[in-house]
């Protein structure tokens, strides 16, 4: 079957064995040797992120941003956002409603919540803009309730705990 005589097969085997038990320390050492490199030099992440701990357990919602808290998102290179968070938990301007002030509630998700970009370019803000520009009405408060992460459940929610105090004309959804 082979070509080789008996012996020289026997010590081939010994030999590939030998190679085998070499290449696999080998690998192992250098490996260890890069770990060790990679450890010292400790080089920048590429896509580094951080999600500041804004968060608090809530019985009924599951979990609530914390009043007034303070925290700078950043994510990836695309976002790097200080986030203060007002009296009521929300990602949002502080409104100090009068008897008269015409108020729309904003409700969702991290669409509307959007702790990525400043307060001034979330929708719920540009819309009480556009809104009183148009209306030439300073009292349209448009007051953004979004979490982000959640559902239409918790959205329901929300409303139910803070539709008594603001008493809104308008819920957008």
């Amino acid at each position: 079957m082979w070509p080789f005589p008996h012996c020289y097969l026997n010590m081939d085997r010994r030999r590939l064995v030998l190679n085998y038990i070499v290449l696999i320390i080998s690998t192992i050492v250098g490996l260890v040797i890069v770990e060790l490199a990679l450890r010292f030099l400790q080089s920048p992440a590429v896509g580094m992120s951080h999600q500041p701990l804004l968060y608090r357990i809530d019985q009924k919602l599951g979990y609530r941003y914390i009043p007034n808290a303070i925290g700078r998102i950043h994510r990836n290179f695309e976002i790097d956002n200080l986030i203060t968070l007002n009296s009521r938990g929300f990602h949002d301007i502080e409104h100090h409603l009068s008897p008269s002030s015409r108020r729309i509630v904003a409700i969702g998700d991290s669409f509307t919540a959007a702790i990525h970009v400043s307060k001034s370019q979330i929708w719920s803000q540009i819309l009480q803009s556009k809104l009183r520009n148009k209306w030439q009405d300073n009292t349209v408060e448009v007051i953004n309730l979004g979490i982000d992460g959640t559902g239409s459940n918790i959205h329901l929610e929300l409303l139910r705990q803070h539709a008594i105090e603001l008493q809104p004309e308008t819920v957008v959804v």
